[in-house]
């Protein structure tokens, strides 16, 4: 389980740093092209920087949205009773049943429909969150600099229900 998490920090610091850098362009480009001189003026250091709110602000707080955190714990939570607790299933055959939507898994389906989800009080669905959240914050440590911080949101925004609607199966 420790494992599987340490993987997932990986894989999450890989992403966010991408999307770091794409953020940057991105203010960089705004900066140049499509500044805001009232909000900058108001905006504590850019016109001590001489510079766009998008790149002179003191303090410039990036959001770094955690849409389907509840579902990558649920994930993670599958994983750890079936395959690891219970020893019922290999990671192969979940990740074979994922791959089908399921299709003729149908015992591991309401296996996984049974399993502890996140906010059930379980304490051991709560570690997991606790670990993803601590590994999502130390990612976004690692890439805040200067005067940008990447900050992590945990909240749920209704966006959220038109990503689902194309969600793909998961765990």
């Amino acid at each position: 389980l420790d494992g599987l998490i340490k993987n997932y920090g990986r894989y999450f610091s890989e992403l966010i740093g991408v999307c770091a850098q794409l953020y940057e362009a991105v203010a960089l480009e705004a900066e140049a092209n499509y500044p805001d001189p009232l909000l900058s003026a108001l905006t504590d250091g850019c016109v001590q920087n001489r510079r766009d709110r998008a790149c002179g602000a003191i303090y410039n707080t990036v959001t770094v949205e955690t849409f389907g955190l509840v579902n990558t714990c649920d994930a993670i939570s599958a994983i750890n009773e079936l395959v690891f607790n219970r020893k019922k299933y290999t990671l192969e055959q979940l990740i074979t049943a994922v791959k089908s939507n399921y299709e003729g898994y149908d015992e591991l389906y309401f296996d996984i429909l049974n399993c502890t989800k996140y906010g059930m009080g379980n304490s051991d669905s709560d570690l997991i969150m606790k670990a993803l959240c601590e590994e999502i914050s130390i990612a976004c440590k690692n890439i805040s600099h200067g005067n940008r911080y990447y900050l992590p949101s945990l909240h749920t925004l209704d966006v959220n229900i038109g990503y689902g609607k194309g969600l793909y199966a998961t765990l």
